[in-house]
């Protein structure tokens, strides 16, 4: 929605800049400011989506490992756990096999999505 938002104001401050066209004209300045206004933001919104994608290889745009949880000490705030959780289960036998002594004092705990 922020992009759409976005891009009409961009497309709007253009129509402004190219007003001496549009006033030129009173039939493009009756009905065709509008949908020009819209065809530009659809433009732009569409092209923001399309370079959002994930690129070949990836399972998606985001980070594959999340921090699902935090423990800390109350008064110290020192941290007692922390809970991970992965998108990729190659990566998440990578990442156990790396910090075997971390988890096996449940410092640190594993969640398969």
């Amino acid at each position: 929605m922020l992009v759409f938002l976005l891009a009409f104001a961009m497309s709007a401050a253009s129509l402004i800049v190219l007003g001496d066209q549009v006033l030129e004209n009173p039939l493009l300045l009756k009905y065709g400011l509008l949908p020009l206004s819209l065809l530009m933001t659809a433009g732009v919104t569409a092209f923001v989506h399309w370079r959002a994608r994930p690129r070949t290889g990836q399972a998606s745009y985001y980070q594959p490992v999340r921090v699902v949880e935090v423990r800390r000490e109350f008064f110290s705030g020192m941290v007692t756990s922390i809970r991970f959780s992965f998108a990729n289960r190659d990566y998440q036998a990578a990442f156990e096999a790396a910090n075997q002594r971390e988890i096996a004092s449940l410092l640190l705990t594993v969640k398969s999505r």
